[in-house]
This record gives structure tokens, C-alpha cells and sequence, in this order.
């Protein structure tokens, strides 16, 4: 089952919108705001206990963190996809390493959903990824409506 198929309607995660546009978007921005307004967030919608909470939201800072430093060179890799001298053959070593480092970035979440169920139940692990989705996709929304 898909996380987005767990997923309801966000419980608008964020009520200071000043706080929700990305790092370098807003000069108002404050990253320990909104890691602060994340976690509250994280820790009431999946139940999350004051000592549940202390382990499991630094493995999922870890988690994440690892993950933007794959996609940062998915993102560099996909923009040499621009340059017009790029041949058939570079863009086939291209792609095969974006699908490895895409892969890469599934188990790297599907080992730290595992680190995180020795924690917590499975249950409260579902949670914390519908909730985390829920707060993502109120975020973006709220971006995207600022534009």
C-alpha cells in the first residue's frame, strides 16, 4: 500500500504560513521553526510518546537528510539531460545511475522505517510516514499558493 493511499486531508500542520516557504524562497524562513512546527506535528498525529519522539525523530532527520544528498546528485545528474553535446551513451549511464541512486534512496528509507519499528510499533510507524506526508503536502500546497 502507497503512503498516499493511507493518507487523508492534511490537518493544516502550520498555522504561521511565514514559516512555510523553502530554505532560500523567503527571508523570513526559519529552519528551526519549521523543524520545531514538523515534529509537534509528527509526534500528535502518530502518538508519539516524549521518549518515542526523542529516538525516532532524529532517525527520521537522519533519514531525510541522506535522502536530499541523493537526490541533490539525482538533481545535478538529470541536468547534464540539457547539455546538447550529451550522447545517446552518456544518457544511458546517466540514467542507469539515477535508477541506482533512486533505489538507493527506497532501501535507504525502508532501513530506517525498520530501525524506527524496533522503536515503536509498526502501526505508529505508519503514522509518522502518513503524517509526515500530510505535512509535505500541506507545505507544498501552501507554497505553490503563495506563487
Amino acid at each position: 500500500m502507497s503512503i498516499s493511499a493511507c493518507s487523508q486531508a492534511p490537518k493544516h500542520p502550520v498555522e504561521d504560513h511565514s514559516q512555510t516557504k523553502a530554505a532560500g524562497h523567503h527571508k523570513d524562513f526559519n529552519p528551526e521553526v519549521f523543524k520545531k512546527k514538523f515534529e509537534t506535528y509528527i509526534t500528535k498525529e502518530a502518538a508519539l510518546t516524549p521518549q518515542e519522539a526523542a529516538i525516532v525523530l532524529p532517525l527520521f532527520h537522519e533519514m531525510k537528510t541522506q535522502q536530499r544528498n541523493i537526490q541533490g546528485i539525482i538533481h545535478r545528474a538529470c541536468k547534464r539531460a540539457n547539455e546538447p553535446s550529451l550522447s545517446e551513451k552518456d544518457a544511458a549511464i546517466i540514467f542507469k545511475e539515477v535508477i541506482r541512486l533512486q533505489k538507493q534512496s527506497n532501501n535507504l528509507e525502508n532501513a530506517y522505517y525498520e530501525r524506527m519499528a524496533k522503536v515503536v510499533s509498526k502501526q505508529k510507524v505508519l503514522h509518522i510516514m502518513k503524517a509526515e506526508h500530510q505535512f509535505s503536502r500541506y507545505i507544498f500546497r501552501k507554497m505553490a499558493a503563495q506563487k
